[in-house]
């Protein structure tokens, strides 16, 4: 890991911009991520937003998107830990306190994690099938105006 301070915490309203700026930086749509800022997490690095990841529910999946840590972290561990909070605690139980995998399945009634990758960075669909995702054969556009097909998404998922 790195030297420093490093803390996992809820984000909040004033992360926004960080969380949006990381995603730019990793070629990331940085859509609705106000809307769904409650479940975003992010990664502080000695006071400053280093990581990100958010959850959206839908039914019995839960979604696990925009994970992505700034360019200079890569490689060093530490966006395992960003994954590893909205993958185990993937809803509210108060204001922000995390429900636990297990309390989501029986709350939600959530049978499947799911995630898009873009479908070129087969090192990044390696690294979350060490993480138990598996891609389900579909693929998504990416969402930009004209259609991009090199940057298609393909979805991954995982059994809860």
């Amino acid at each position: 890991g790195l030297m420093g301070e490093i803390d996992l915490r809820n984000a909040r309203d004033s992360d926004v911009a960080a969380i949006e700026e990381i995603l730019r930086a990793e070629a990331l749509p940085p859509l609705q991520v106000r809307e769904w800022l409650k479940t975003f997490w992010v990664l502080e690095l000695d006071g400053r937003v280093a990581g990100c990841a958010g959850t959206e529910h839908y039914g019995q999946s839960i979604v696990l998107r925009s994970v992505a840590v700034t360019p200079g972290l890569r490689g060093t561990g530490d966006s395992g830990a960003v994954l590893a909070r909205p993958d185990l605690y993937v809803g509210f139980r108060a204001a922000s306190a995390p429900a636990t995998e297990a309390e989501a399945v029986a709350r939600f009634s959530a049978r499947r994690m799911e995630m898009t990758v873009i479908a070129l960075r087969a090192e990044l669909i390696a690294w979350y099938g060490r993480r138990g995702y598996v891609p389900t054969g579909e693929t998504r556009p990416f969402p930009v105006v004209p259609p991009r097909p090199e940057l298609d998404f393909v979805v991954l998922e995982k059994p809860l």
